[in-house]
C-alpha cells in the first residue's frame, strides 16, 4: 500500500480521508500541519496518548470508506451498505475485501495539552524504539480485566518477568471506561465495552536464532496467559483481534473452515458480534476469496 499514503485535512468539517497506506505518524503531521486543536484517536501502540477513554476508538471515529470488493467494485459507505460498513470497521483485517482510504472524524483537544503530551510522549517512544527494535522475533498475546486483581497476584507477576532478564517480556495495561463504556457492544464488531476495567497487552521478544530459543519464549508467554487465567474475563475469555494470537484457535490451513471451528477463537475477538459478522461475509464474500488463519469464514463453510 505504499502508493496509498495521501491525507488530505478539512479543518472546517473536521474531518481527514486517509489513504490506507499512511502510517498514523503521517496522518498526525497532516493535521498539525493544519491545526494545532484537532487530533484523531488512533491506536496506543504509537503512545500518542490514550484517547479512548474520552473519544473511543479509531474504529469509532470512521465515518466513510473507498472499499473493494471480491467482486472488483469499488464502494463507498452509500453502495456497500450500512451492514458491510459496521463490519469493515475492525471486522477481522482484510476478510470482506481491500480498504483504500478511511474518511475519519477529528477530535477538538486543547492546544497547550496536546503540545505537552506530543512532546512528552515522543520521549518516551524514542526510548521504547531504541530498547526493541533490536528484537527480531514478537509473540503477543491479550486479556480482559474486569475486577481489580490483588497486590499477591501481581507480585507473581513481577517474578514471571524478571525470569527472562531485561525487556524480553512485557505487560502493557491499557485503560478502558469513560467513551468506551458508553458505545454499546454491537455499535461495533469490537465487543470489548463496559464492564473492562484494562486490556492486558502480553509481549515477549527475542533476537536469537534457533528452535530452543524460540520455544523458551513463547513458553513463557504462554506460562503467564495461564498464570492470569482466574484473574481475568471468562466465558469468552476475551481476546483483542488486533494482537493476533493463534493460540486460541484457527481457520483450516487445509481445506475449508467450518462456521464451528472459526466460533471457537470468534467469540474471543467479537463475542456475539461473530455470527452478524459471519452474515455479512456470506452475503459480500460467499467463496471466501479473503481468507487467513483467523478471518470471518462464510457460513456456507
Amino acid at each position: 500500500m505504499i502508493n496509498f499514503q495521501d491525507v488530505a485535512v478539512d479543518v472546517a468539517s473536521k474531518t481527514a480521508w486517509v489513504q490506507a497506506g499512511a502510517t498514523l505518524g503521517q496522518l498526525y503531521y497532516a493535521i498539525a500541519q493544519k491545526s494545532s486543536t484537532l487530533a484523531f484517536p488512533a491506536g496506543v501502540c504509537p503512545r500518542y496518548g490514550t484517547m479512548q477513554r474520552k473519544h473511543g476508538l479509531a474504529a469509532d471515529n470512521v465515518v466513510d470508506a473507498v472499499f473493494i470488493d471480491a467482486k472488483g467494485r469499488t464502494l463507498g459507505r452509500s453502495s456497500m451498505g450500512e451492514d458491510m460498513f459496521w463490519a469493515v470497521r475492525g471486522g477481522g483485517g482484510n476478510t470482506f475485501g481491500v480498504a483504500v482510504a478511511w474518511k475519519v472524524k477529528l477530535v477538538a483537544v486543547p492546544e497547550k495539552v496536546t503540545v505537552f503530551r506530543v512532546r512528552r510522549t515522543l520521549e518516551q517512544n524514542a526510548t521504547t524504539i531504541t530498547l526493541l527494535t533490536g528484537s527480531a522475533k514478537y509473540k503477543g498475546k491479550s486479556d480482559y480485566v474486569q475486577k481489580p486483581i490483588s497486590e499477591t497476584v501481581w507480585e507473581g507477576v513481577w517474578k514471571k518477568l524478571d525470569e527472562l532478564g531485561p525487556l524480553a517480556g512485557a505487560l502493557v495495561m491499557i485503560p478502558y471506561g469513560g467513551k468506551m463504556a458508553e458505545i454499546p457492544a454491537s455499535s461495533l464488531p469490537f465487543p470489548h465495552r463496559a464492564g473492562n476495567l484494562f486490556l492486558i497487552q502480553y509481549d515477549v521478544f527475542w533476537n536469537e536464532d534457533g528452535a530452543e530459543a524460540e520455544e523458551r519464549h513463547v513458553d513463557w508467554i504462554r506460562e503467564m496467559y495461564s498464570y492470569m487465567t482466574p484473574y481475568v474475563s471468562q466465558n469468552p475469555r476475551g481476546a483483542y483481534m488486533n494482537y493476533r494470537d493463534l493460540d486460541i484457535g484457527m481457520n483450516a490451513v487445509e481445506g475449508k473452515t467450518s462456521y464451528r471451528e472459526a466460533r471457537v477463537w470468534g467469540v474471543k475477538y467479537f463475542k456475539s458480534n461473530f455470527d452478524r459478522l459471519v452474515r455479512v461475509k456470506t452475503a459480500v464474500d460467499p467463496e471466501n476469496v479473503f481468507r487467513n488463519e483467523q478471518s470471518i469464514p462464510p457460513f456456507s463453510l
